[in-house]
């Protein structure tokens, strides 16, 4: 028993040691949230404070947080005032994060840094949102510079109804994986099933 918890301590430290550096994920899941179910505007009652990530070195402007369950959890809605900096020591020189916008709106994601540095990722949308192809409106978007991303911003974006959501912030300085708790967790669960198997092949019949 005791050899199969040191093992199983061993493989979650492997985890961990594999895990990239210099990297942050913000799931904004941590974040209160006042629930007004039965008013209109129940999306507008929760601004986030723009230091609520100040201690990770990410300032959060112009965004309301959009409740949600497990296992999706929280997110943030944005709009053409939304705007994300890094005060980082280092800037990041990848960022990343997933996001859900209606397909026919317009939707412009400019990303700027040091030495005139701008990269943009620009949809403009679909007339008729059911022509859009699969999964166009829900995906991850990424931006990399090897002279660091200082912000964000949604400025040019146009939403007929209802501003996009954005999700699983991703900054730092190795290419982000897929996603963080799937990925963390299969490998956690792979490195306990294989550390349990030895245990019972050892274990004397």
């Amino acid at each position: 028993m005791r050899k199969t918890a040191t093992r199983l301590a061993l493989a979650s430290s492997l985890v961990t040691a594999l895990a990239p550096t210099h990297a942050a994920w913000i799931g904004f899941d941590d974040l209160p949230v006042d629930d007004y179910p039965d008013s209109f505007w129940d999306v507008y009652v929760n601004p986030i404070d723009p230091q609520s990530y100040a201690a990770q070195g990410v300032i959060l402007e112009g965004g309301w947080l959009w409740p949600g369950g497990p296992p999706l959890g929280h997110s943030v809605r944005v709009s053409d005032d939304t705007r994300i900096t890094f005060a980082t020591t280092a800037l990041p020189t990848h960022v990343s994060f997933h996001a859900t916008w209606l397909p026919e709106d317009i939707l412009d994601i400019r990303a700027t840094g040091p030495d005139g540095y701008t990269a943009t990722f620009h949809s403009w949308g679909y007339e008729h949102g059911p022509s859009a192809p699969a999964n166009f409106g829900n995906q991850r978007i990424s931006f990399s510079a090897a002279s660091g991303i200082a912000s964000l911003s949604f400025g040019d974006s146009r939403f007929m109804r209802f501003p996009p959501l954005i999700d699983n912030l991703y900054f730092g300085n190795v290419a982000a994986v897929p996603e963080p708790g799937p990925l963390l967790l299969a490998g956690i669960g792979g490195l306990a099933l294989w550390a349990r198997r030895r245990a019972t092949r050892a274990r004397p019949a």
